[in-house]
């Protein structure tokens, strides 16, 4: 899942369909910029209104509940603007197919975000561990603690695997559909890539207690790899190399 070649081949007619619905969903439309500007014009009227202890003074909460209305048609507006671009990008998705390169990469960088939550979750639980283990601790030899700062990172480090497995999880069904797949499609994708999953963390698990071996990307190479993502959807820069792409995978956040 995460080595193998994209199943799909995308042809030349697929990416060129591509790249309009792209441009088109990231053109500039004036009704949507006056949408926004109506609405920061009414989210500022209203935080005019927010006096001192206005929530208590009558006249107050009542001008700002008034105001208030006012801010949540302006925000509906732009969110329905958000939505039908959200919509044009799930079609250009759905013209290069989940099983595209784009579909792979996009699951590959949503599994390596997932990941890194979860070993920041460990090392964080572990400095607190840690920390509050040599403050209140008594009384006790080295030998002792090192082997109870030992159990410590293994059992945290277990712990953010699993909270890593169950945040890409849960966070792959919107990604899948985005893509607009078939109902068999869809669900062979999340197996697959459930499987790939567990299959990497059981294997770094591993690989890491080795001296010298890296095998997950850093947090810099992963914010570059979604730059550079993001980037190549809005056409600003080209791909990298060995994609097939030339737009590359939306990802909409």
């Amino acid at each position: 899942m995460f080595l193998a070649p994209a199943p799909r081949r995308v042809t030349p007619e697929m990416q060129q369909r591509f790249d309009q619905s792209i441009k088109e969903a990231f053109a500039y439309s004036p009704a949507r910029s006056s949408a926004e500007q109506e609405y920061f014009h009414a989210h500022m009227h209203t935080q005019d209104a927010k006096v001192w202890f206005w929530w208590f003074r009558r006249e107050h909460r009542d001008q700002v509940r008034e105001r208030q209305a006012s801010e949540r048609k302006a925000a509906s507006a732009v969110h329905a603007f958000d939505q039908q671009q959200k919509q044009k990008i799930s079609d250009a998705k759905a013209e290069l197919g989940l099983w595209s390169d784009a579909g792979l990469e996009e699951s590959r960088l949503l599994f390596w975000q997932s990941f890194n939550s979860g070993k920041v979750f460990a090392q964080r639980q572990t400095f607190w561990d840690t920390l509050v283990n040599v403050i209140f601790t008594r009384d006790r030899n080295v030998i002792s603690m090192a082997i109870e700062l030992l159990c410590t990172v293994v059992i945290n480090f277990t712990a953010g695997m699993f909270i890593s497995v169950f945040a890409f999880v849960f966070s792959l069904p919107s990604m899948l559909m985005s893509y607009q797949p078939s109902w068999w499609s869809g669900l062979g994708f999340f197996v697959v890539s459930l499987i790939g999953a567990c299959s990497v963390i059981a294997a770094v698990s591993i690989l890491t207690k080795q001296p010298g071996s890296r095998t997950m990307p850093s947090h810099r190479e992963i914010a570059s790899h979604k730059a550079d993502f993001e980037a190549s959807l809005s056409r600003r820069v080209e791909p990298r190399a060995g994609w097939q792409l030339s737009a590359g995978a939306a990802v909409v956040e």
